[in-house]
């Protein structure tokens, strides 16, 4: 079973708010998994990628 997080949990550890994580989710930049109770968990292996994937953007050479 694969490790996963509340979204308030995932908030937190991107610094962004709730809503922008369900951003993420809709757009398909975050993986969910659904609980038997239904509530909705972030998979840690797509924050870390996320987290990957916006570093990468970040360091890259603007255009001049």
């Amino acid at each position: 079973m694969s490790s996963s997080l509340f979204i308030h949990d995932a908030a937190e550890k991107l610094r962004v708010s709730r809503s922008r994580i369900y951003k993420l989710i809709k757009e398909g930049q975050l993986k969910t998994i659904r609980t038997i109770a239904g509530s909705q968990r972030v998979l840690v292996e797509s924050i870390e990628d996320y987290k990957r994937r916006n570093s990468t953007q970040d360091q890259s050479p603007s255009a001049a």
